[in-house]
């Protein structure tokens, strides 16, 4: 980000951009000034004050999947990614590529040759990804929606048949 602005540009922004407790502890004036001057230097002190529990970020990014609930896969895709560098701000693209192909449904993965997609760059990746999801989501609609019809068959034939009012009428005034 300090390639397009200079740091005195992103440090003004800074503060302003706190929120909740980040906001309630640069508020309290603990962060040393010398740190202030620099990007580098508010890196550092956010990171140390606001630190991560990596076990559960690991275990929160071993289990986020590709599902129905996602809009897009690219919902996906950048929720993967945060909780990746989360637990380890240094990944390289290829350990990140396999992670996210990990929580790609199979169906989804089919069109895709992992050994190709391994050498990509995050932003080719995506790009993929995003083209490939508009045909598997509607697929994947298509699937429900098939699914959906197979199980209200189901279950109407399952049903024991209904016994009309007048027969349940008869069977009661013979009865008596």
């Amino acid at each position: 980000m300090t390639e397009l602005y200079d740091d005195a540009a992103i440090i003004a922004l800074i503060p302003g951009s706190l929120v909740e407790r980040a906001k309630s502890w640069f508020s309290s004036r603990s962060m040393p000034r010398r740190k202030m001057r620099t990007v580098e230097g508010w890196i550092e002190c956010l990171t140390d004050e606001f630190q991560i529990n990596t076990a559960v970020a690991k275990e929160q990014a071993s289990k986020r999947k590709y599902t129905p609930k996602d809009k897009s896969v690219m919902d996906y895709f950048y929720a993967k990614t945060e909780l990746c560098r989360l637990v380890d701000r240094k990944i390289e693209s290829r350990d990140l590529i396999d992670e996210i192909w990990n929580g790609l449904l199979p169906d989804f993965r089919l069109t895709m040759n992992h050994h190709e997609i391994r050498d990509m760059n995050m932003t080719d990746f995506s790009h993929l990804l995003r083209n490939k999801d508009i045909n598997f989501r509607e697929s994947w609609k298509q699937k429900n929606r098939e699914l959906l019809r197979c199980n209200e068959r189901d279950s109407r034939d399952k049903r024991p048949p209904s016994t009309p009012r007048s027969l349940a009428k008869s069977s009661r005034s013979s009865r008596s």
